[in-house]
């Protein structure tokens, strides 16, 4: 499953995807990716042109600047868009293709919806949260008055409307611990169990190292790692021969 993580501002989705990482779970990070992207010179090129040279400062995208003169006009937003979107776009396939053989791969995506991005995933998961709890915790994180905060959020599609356009939802108004054994259960739900899944993943990297460096994997294990009911009673019946 190909599933895109997305979220609001400061509802926790970079927590989920930490979280996601630690249990080995694959996750493919759009910021990281955009951020490469607009430190290419061809990129930084088409941005002199189109919104000025001073832009860019010491060869490297002056971010700060840039974000407060594009949001005051759509159109520039757009216009952004139309530069970095293709090469961004194009690297996120290029890592899901990567990873696709993995029984579960993260798209860490903030402006999924926003940036039209549904049609890289196959399903989406939504962090969301209490509005109130997420006006306090922008106010926090940026050191900013409420007004600000409420200024920041409307820059982004509503949660609401992000939870119609979603597969999965967790709720993250509570503790840290409280949102991991939530993830828990949401794992739970989509893949019957977070052991059976890690299991899977390091059987299937034991694999793929093992006949990797002959060539390429046999399409029986590609196979098995595309059924991995399958693969875990194949493994655990290895595993007890072997014992």
């Amino acid at each position: 499953m190909i599933l895109g993580l997305t979220g609001g501002i400061a509802t926790g989705k970079s927590t989920v995807a930490e979280f996601f990482r630690e249990k080995k779970i694959p996750v493919i990070c759009a910021d990281t990716i955009a951020r490469e992207i607009t430190e290419k010179q061809e990129i930084l090129d088409e941005i002199s042109v189109e919104f000025g040279k001073e832009m860019i400062v010491d060869g490297k995208l002056n971010r700060k600047k840039m974000r407060e003169y594009i949001f005051v006009d759509i159109n520039r937003v757009k216009k952004l868009n139309e530069i970095t979107h293709p090469p961004i776009i194009e690297k996120i396939k290029e890592e899901i293709n990567k990873n696709k053989e993995n029984p579960i791969l993260v798209v860490d995506i903030p402006l999924l919806f926003e940036g039209n991005y549904e049609f890289l995933v196959e399903k989406i998961l939504l962090i969301t949260c209490k509005k109130e709890i997420q006006l306090l915790r922008v106010q926090n994180r940026d050191s900013v008055s409420l007004e600000s905060a409420k200024n920041i959020i409307s820059k982004q599609m509503s949660l609401d409307e992000k939870e119609k356009k979603s597969d999965f939802l967790i709720e993250n108004s509570g503790t840290k611990e409280e949102l991991y054994e939530e993830i828990e259960k949401f794992l739970i739900k989509i893949s019957w169990g977070i052991p059976q899944l890690i299991f899977i993943n390091n059987i299937y990297l034991f694999f793929k190292n093992l006949f990797g460096s002959r060539g390429t994997v046999p399409s029986s294990v590609l196979f098995l790692n595309s059924n991995p009911k399958l693969f875990v009673a194949l493994a655990t019946i290895s595993l007890v021969l072997l014992m």
